[in-house]
């Protein structure tokens, strides 16, 4: 009797036991098929599932199109509100509606030839530069009054400018100033807005 009782107990620690190493191989198992990196074919699929559709070719032009539409064609609805002027007597809506609609035409062209010509896929976002950008256009619009036309102008390419890869004093301070003297020479003496070239924090 005795011996029935120990062969029975023994049976069921020796199950207990396989059921407990099987659960422990399938846990393994499974630990090894996450930690497992995806295979070509499973790579592919996700790629597949993440990408734009196969009709858009150039992620780039088109995300770049997609953008500089809105704001263009937004530009645009916006500058309906306000006087248009003419070439020689700018009104308020003329410089925002012709910025815009150049805007949208390049975005159209845009968004064309993304459909058409191939291109790699877009990159990281980079903050860093757009905070840049965004602080140089900023700048410029708080400069103007104080210090002028010239300034604000060289403030805004060198900023913006420094957002490059390919940022280099000298000859983006050349651009700044030869940008300046053009944004001069057609703003204030060819079309005769009031943009002061020096600002009131100079006397002017």
């Amino acid at each position: 009797m005795g011996t029935a009782r120990a062969s029975a107990r023994e049976a069921r620690l020796s199950a207990f036991c396989q059921a407990r190493f099987s659960f422990l191989t399938d846990t393994i198992i499974k630990v090894q098929a996450l930690l497992k990196p995806p295979s070509a074919a499973s790579a592919g699929a996700l790629e597949k599932e993440t990408n734009l559709p196969s009709f858009i070719r150039n992620p780039q032009d088109f995300w770049s199109g997609v953008i500089f539409l809105i704001f263009g064609l937004a530009a645009v609805i916006i500058g309906n509100d306000y006087a248009m002027g003419s070439a020689g007597r700018m009104g308020p809506a003329y410089f925002p509606t012709a910025l815009g609609s150049l805007l949208a035409v390049i975005g159209a062209v845009s968004l064309v030839r993304s459909f058409i010509r191939h291109g790699e896929p877009i990159g990281r976002f980079a903050i860093k530069n757009l905070l840049l950008v965004t602080a140089a256009v900023l700048l410029f619009g708080l400069l103007m009054r104080g210090a002028g036309l010239l300034i604000a102008t060289v403030v805004l390419v060198m900023l913006s400018g420094y957002a490059s890869i390919k940022f280099k004093v000298l000859p983006f301070l050349a651009v700044a100033v030869g940008m300046a003297v053009f944004c001069i020479l057609v703003f204030v003496v060819g079309l005769g807005l009031p943009m002061p070239i020096f600002g009131s924090w100079f006397g002017f």
